[in-house]
């Protein structure tokens, strides 16, 4: 999104919640512009108006929506069909049902994100030796409060700006061998 795409926004959001604006001034409102054209500039200006508008329509707001609201609106309309934490189970319990002998491909069958989370073939394999009512109960109920937390670290993430996330990256690299070094 462009600077100029920022203003319209920012305008947009003046006309709608003009008492969230009414005390700012033209230094405050530039600092403002400059902050929302860096953190949107990875974002199409049509998704952002989008949700501001969704935003708007929703009418339960008194005050303007801040970056993070947006951010979020901007993932709710951009999500393509998001698994749920019961859907999440469904299919590493179809893994495991399958896990004594076809753990590894039975591994190889979830997506990257359930991958993450059960950690490897072995783990299927131990799952399926387990009993029903403990899987069904304490290790379903793990997994999906597991699932829960990587869920909301990745829409975390999605809402950082392209900069951020680099630096991020950047630093998780360099520190990750002392990490694993046990340092």
């Amino acid at each position: 999104m462009t600077r100029e795409d920022t203003a319209m926004i920012l305008k947009v959001l003046k006309t709608e919640y003009r008492h969230s604006f009414k005390d700012m001034s033209t230094a405050e409102m530039a600092d403002m512009l400059n902050l929302w054209a860096e953190m949107f500039a990875d974002d199409d200006a049509r998704l952002v108006g989008a949700a501001v508008k969704a935003i708007i329509v929703a009418g339960d707001r008194e005050h303007a929506p801040n970056i993070g609201t947006i951010k979020e609106q901007l993932r709710k309309l951009t999500a393509t069909d998001e698994m749920d934490e019961a859907e999440a189970w469904g299919r590493i319990r179809k893994a495991i049902s399958n896990g004594i002998y076809g753990s590894k491909e039975e591994f190889e069958k979830l997506p990257p994100v359930l991958q993450k989370l059960v950690g490897s073939p072995s783990q299927l394999r131990d799952w399926a030796m387990i009993d029903t009512d403990e899987l069904q109960t304490v290790v379903a109920s793990n997994v999906q409060r597991a699932f829960r937390t990587v869920q909301a670290r990745e829409r975390e993430a999605a809402k950082l700006p392209a900069d951020v996330k680099k630096t991020v990256e950047a630093l998780t690299q360099h520190f990750a061998p002392e990490l694993s070094d046990g340092r």
